[in-house]
């Protein structure tokens, strides 16, 4: 799917990949409002008769190597209904294919309030289907929020793979989010020709709960879901998560300065951000290695060091301080900027991992927290306002 101006990127795609016998669909409308939506609708429907399932690429990517062959390998042996092949290195999925890297597995599931629709798979007849609930809509809603929201309806939950197929190519957004969002790369992408046969076959991680640095309000949030494809999501900061886990306020700080100590590159003098900014970067990876350490059978750091030898964790990993400086750091600094904080980020992981020893209920961290009433009734204190709607405007596509 692309639009009149873009079309040289759509044409190089097509030539470059003639064995995924792409057809370009323009924006129907391309003097109107920019929105995907409308032309979405039409790349949805264009199904060949004879198709068991149909890809929708934006013209915005870059496809990995041997694309086709993993694409298939994704409908042979992943998991059944959506699959997507792109989460922004700064979402909540993102966070959760980390753990996927961590823990030896090839897909997780899709964990924010839209669909990443860069690389989006569905089977034919559900393709279809989405065409027609796509006319009910206005075009001003998002193409992501719009999946989102049909995949609800059918209580059905995508899956986006790791690594990732698709990287989400520098180029000006016509819906002007390359300015309003920054940088958005995906969160562990082949390079370099290295070879993704047979990395999809491994299963799905599960956790119902992710810590993830919200980047608009600047505080460090854990996300709880209740049930894979529930929608009703709420959250915790992390220093309440912490906090209810035996851990009090010197004790998270403490374990920070340690980190920091070590890594005096990532200090405000030398990093140019403030405490509170990295003390939150910090939080985020520690209870991350917490959430990990449950899911690897630790706390120990034998048990982690084999994690991160596994093929993508290294490079998942390596995304983390770039997901969350794109907002703050112009494009042309982000790799010196992110460099100076991945130090402490992946001893903060360390940390989080093996913490339990020290503080057991954090391996409960995914099971122990429910709901509050007063969340029930007013919404969490970080409320998703897409979670549960749509809205009219924004979205985080292409």
């Amino acid at each position: 799917m692309t639009h009149p101006r873009r079309d040289e990127a759509a044409r190089r795609l097509q030539s470059q990949y003639p064995e995924l016998e792409m057809r370009i669909v323009h924006d129907p409308d391309p003097s109107g409002p920019p929105a995907t939506l409308r032309t979405a609708r039409l790349a949805w429907k264009t199904v060949a008769e004879s198709a068991t399932h149909h890809l929708v690429l934006q013209d915005d990517v870059e496809l990995c190597d041997e694309f086709a062959a993993a694409a298939y390998q994704a409908i042979a042996s992943g998991p059944s209904g959506p699959l997507s092949f792109f989460a922004n290195w700064a979402s909540r999925s993102g966070q959760l294919v980390r753990l996927a890297a961590l823990s030896g597995a090839s897909w997780a599931p899709v964990m924010d309030p839209y669909i990443p629709t860069q690389a989006l798979l569905l089977p034919a007849p559900l393709a279809l289907e989405f065409a027609e609930f796509a006319e009910t809509l206005p075009s001003t809603v998002p193409d992501n929020q719009a999946m989102a929201h049909f995949l609800r309806s059918k209580e059905m939950t995508a899956s986006v793979c790791c690594p990732n197929l698709v990287e989400h190519a520098d180029a000006d957004s016509l819906l002007l989010h390359d300015v309003m969002f920054g940088v958005r790369r995906s969160v562990v992408f082949p390079r370099n020709g290295e070879q993704v046969s047979g990395a999809l076959e491994s299963g799905t991680v599960e956790s119902r709960c992710i810590p993830h640095f919200e980047s608009l309000s600047g505080f460090s949030i854990v996300f709880f879901r209740e049930g894979r494809g529930d929608e009703s999501t709420w959250s915790m900061t992390s220093h309440e998560v912490l906090g209810d886990c035996g851990m009090s306020k010197s004790d998270i700080v403490g374990k920070f300065r340690e980190d920091l100590a070590k890594n005096p590159q990532a200090a405000p003098p030398v990093s140019g951000l403030s405490h509170p900014f990295v003390f939150q970067l910090w939080i985020t990876s520690f209870i991350l290695g917490a959430v990990a350490s449950q899911l690897l059978g630790g706390p120990d750091r034998d048990v982690l060091d084999i994690g991160l030898k596994r093929p993508w964790a290294r490079q998942a990993l390596e995304t983390i301080p770039a997901g969350k400086l794109r907002r703050f750091v112009p494009a042309e600094q982000l790799a010196e900027a992110s460099a100076r904080l991945l130090g402490l980020c992946t001893d903060a992981l360390g940390a989080g991992f093996v913490a339990p020893a020290q503080w057991p209920e954090l391996l409960d961290i995914p099971f122990r927290f429910k709901e509050p009433e007063h969340h029930k009734r007013r919404g969490s204190a970080y409320p998703d306002a897409r979670s549960t709607g749509l809205s009219r405007a924004g979205g985080n596509g292409s």
